[in-house]
C-alpha cells in the first residue's frame, strides 16, 4: 500500500468550511434540520461543510454536516448526537405592574427585559437578574406620565 500523498494532507479549512450559528432561543432542533430553515444562508454553504449550532438560551449544541445544498436550501445531518444542555429554568419575573418581564436568555443575551405585551426584548446583556430588574424599574420611571403642574 502506498503512503499518503502530500497533496491530500492540508489544513481542514482548505477542504471545508466550519460555520457557527447562534440559533434563537426556543428554536426546536427539528426545525433546524429542515432544508428550508437554511434558505437565507444556503448560498454560502457547500456539500461537506460543517456547522456548529448553539441555542442562544444554552439549551443545546449541535454539530452538523452539509450533505447537499442549493441556493435556498441545505440538507444537513448530525455529525454526532446533539448535546442537550441543562437549561436554567428561570421563570419570567414581572416588573412595573406587569408591563415588563425579566428572563434569562442564555450566555449570549444573558438577562433580558421584555415588553410583556409582545415579548419584545427592549434591553439585554444584564449580568444578573437584579441588574435587569433595576434597569426595568428605572425604565418604568422614565416612561411614567409626569404629574401636571398646578
Amino acid at each position: 500500500m502506498a503512503s499518503l500523498r502530500a497533496g491530500r494532507f492540508q489544513q481542514a479549512d482548505y477542504f471545508f468550511t466550519t460555520f457557527a450559528v447562534n440559533a434563537e432561543a426556543n428554536t426546536p432542533i427539528e426545525e433546524i434540520l429542515k432544508p428550508e430553515w437554511w434558505a437565507n444562508v444556503a448560498m454560502n454553504l457547500k456539500p461537506m461543510d460543517e456547522i456548529i449550532v448553539r441555542a442562544e438560551d444554552g439549551a443545546y449544541r449541535l454539530h452538523l454536516f452539509v450533505e447537499n445544498c442549493g441556493r435556498t436550501w441545505a440538507k444537513v445531518r448530525f455529525v454526532s448526537e446533539p448535546l442537550i444542555m441543562q437549561t436554567l429554568d428561570t421563570p419570567e419575573v414581572s416588573v412595573g405592574d406587569g408591563e415588563f418581564l425579566v428572563k434569562w436568555f442564555g450566555p449570549h443575551d444573558r438577562y433580558c427585559v421584555l415588553r410583556a405585551s409582545d415579548k419584545e426584548k427592549i434591553s439585554k446583556g444584564h449580568q444578573t437578574r437584579d441588574a435587569a430588574e433595576l434597569w426595568a424599574k428605572e425604565h418604568v420611571k422614565t416612561i411614567a406620565p409626569r404629574p401636571k403642574a398646578a
